[in-house]
């Protein structure tokens, strides 16, 4: 049970915490701070403590704002997952990529005839892809 309750207090802080990083709310307490100066009064700065705490209690705790934080983490990880992975492939020697290159070109056929884009393999050389002459040749008949 009190993994649990640790579980949703880190996610709330993470939308929490996403929720104040916004250009938005910036921007926002800007606009607040500098009304407080050109007035020369407080009472800018009091409405945007307000502001502040209505922001931050509704916009995290909102299902359409955890949507787009989850999206932008997604995202984000997924370009870091393509740039490990690139990197990982630039530390190969030429050797290891032809063979990966190929490896792939394998499972992208394998791929397309499983779903009948393509005909299966009858007299060809498994798990090669046709030449690009082959492939004029057919979109020309």
């Amino acid at each position: 049970m009190a993994e649990v309750m640790a579980d949703i207090k880190k996610v709330d802080l993470q939308y929490l915490k996403e929720a104040v990083k916004e250009p938005v709310n910036f921007w926002g307490m800007a606009g607040f701070a500098v009304a407080a100066a050109y007035t020369g009064s407080i009472i800018p700065l009091g409405a945007a403590l307000v502001t502040e705490g209505l922001y931050l209690a509704t916009v995290p705790a909102n299902a359409l704002y955890r949507r787009l934080v989850d999206t932008r983490t997604k995202k984000h990880l997924f370009e870091m997952r393509r740039r490990q992975r690139e990197k990982l492939i630039d530390s190969f020697d030429p050797r290891e990529r032809e063979a990966m290159d190929m490896q792939l070109q394998d499972k992208l056929l394998e791929y397309k005839q499983g779903m009948g884009l393509l005909p299966s393999s009858t007299g060809k050389q498994q798990g090669a892809l046709p030449a690009a002459s082959e492939d004029q040749g057919r979109a020309s008949s």
